[in-house]
């Protein structure tokens, strides 16, 4: 028996709105492993050159301390952990690591921006060799005024 135009319709229309019905959800090992492997491919993907060769040359006391952001047209952005970090990896960075640095890239390194702080900023506790040193007097305040 022949459909009529208006049930051909109305059939096309119930076939149109089954394609939208949501797919279960996988539960089998192949979903969870398709996860996995994404991971890892997207972590390789974060791991560029510039992070490698930054761990290459990075001296021991900037580990863990400073990590390298990006590499745009000849400048270098680095982020610290705290401000004696960017103290000591912009005087570093104004002798041979920088020539260092650049010559693993490929790259001439024009300008080196360290900045402190943000979310993604290493945490790593400060090594004894970075700290300031202890001042021998303490400060006296003033007494208050009534």
């Amino acid at each position: 028996m022949a459909l009529s135009p208006q049930e051909r319709l109305a059939v096309m229309e119930i076939e149109r709105r089954r394609s939208f019905v949501r797919k279960p959800a996988d539960v089998t090992l192949g979903g969870t492993l398709d996860r996995a492997e994404r991971t890892l491919r997207d972590a390789a993907r974060r791991d560029t050159s510039l992070k490698r060769a930054w761990r290459e040359a990075c001296p021991e006391e900037l580990r863990g301390r400073v990590r390298a952001v990006s590499m745009a047209k000849g400048v270098l952005v680095l982020g610290a952990a705290d401000q004696s970090a960017k103290f000591l990896a912009d005087r570093l960075l104004r002798g041979a690591l920088r020539k260092r640095l650049g010559d693993s890239l490929g790259a001439t390194i024009t300008r080196v921006t360290v900045r402190v702080g943000g979310a993604a900023t290493p945490v790593a506790p400060v090594p004894d060799s970075a700290r300031a040193p202890a001042r021998a007097t303490a400060r006296v305040r003033a007494p208050r005024r009534s």
